[in-house]
């Protein structure tokens, strides 16, 4: 990592965000031993947030400092949503949408999701798709 305090980082997926999904645990028939296994959709999101932060490494990722993580999901609003309705407070829950965006960039944009002490997280309707997402450094300055 360089001297000083690293950059920001901020890049905006346009698709639609998939929830994090409860992983489901098989017996392996031949041993017995249990298996754990990521949902399909799950572990294909955080492939894709993966990928795309690849897009965004520098010099200074992985990130090894106090974080503060931005992440605006937003979503289509369906035909049958009335305009008075502001947000969407409707499945999925915005903390499991947000744990596949963390988990996704785990490892590669910082060097763990335990860094991440600071949120700055909505749901919104909007037309397309997307997820704005930013990383910022932690600094004093920041403390409440």
């Amino acid at each position: 990592m360089s001297g000083g305090t690293p950059k920001a980082i901020e890049f905006t997926l346009y698709t639609r965000a998939v929830p994090k999904g409860m992983p489901r645990t098989y017996l392996n028939p031949k041993t017995g031993r249990p298996i754990v296994a990521k949902p399909p959709k799950t572990r294909r999101w955080e492939e894709f947030v993966a990928h795309a932060a690849q897009d965004h490494l520098t010099e200074d990722t992985p990130l090894d400092c106090p974080l503060k993580l931005k992440a605006y999901v937003y979503v289509p609003r369906p035909k049958s949503c009335p305009k008075s309705r502001l947000f969407p407070t409707v499945r999925p829950d915005l903390k499991n949408l947000i744990a596949s965006v963390e988990d996704g960039m785990n490892g590669i944009l910082y060097v763990d999701d335990r860094l991440i002490c600071m949120h700055d997280t909505g749901k919104f309707y909007g037309d397309p798709p997307r997820v704005e997402i930013g990383l910022y450094p932690l600094t004093e300055e920041d403390l409440p």
